[in-house]
């Protein structure tokens, strides 16, 4: 197929590449990282990583190294998301005071208080 492909040129040979693939790597992207939105961008980002590294890429490989590098992307996500940090709420904040029935400032001065 990338022979006949090629003869259409990189752009058209890695569209067709996109159009075969893009089905596939949505799934296997959604059923790791189990939602819509995430699943869409670690997609778009493995096939930019796909045309960046496109004349490195054996035809033959295309299939396991989409798969091998979606699944690396959303491990990717994942570790970026459990370390993210979670921002205190004013929600939370207004619990704390109300809990200790003092006025705080901050919310360090919540979290101290909480401890």
């Amino acid at each position: 197929m990338r022979s006949i492909c090629a003869a259409m040129g990189p752009i058209r040979e890695y569209a067709v590449t996109v159009r075969t693939h893009r089905n596939r790597i949505y799934g296997l992207s959604y059923y790791l990282v189990g939602n819509r939105e995430d699943a869409e961008d670690v997609t778009q980002e493995v096939f930019a990583r796909l045309w960046r590294d496109w004349r490195r890429v054996s035809f033959s490989c295309v299939p396991a190294w989409l798969t091998r590098v979606t699944r690396n992307a959303c491990i990717d996500l994942m570790r970026r998301k459990r370390n993210a940090c979670v921002p205190l709420e004013a929600a939370a904040v207004d619990e704390v005071r109300h809990a200790v029935g003092e006025t705080v400032s901050s919310p360090v001065e919540a979290l101290e208080l909480r401890e």
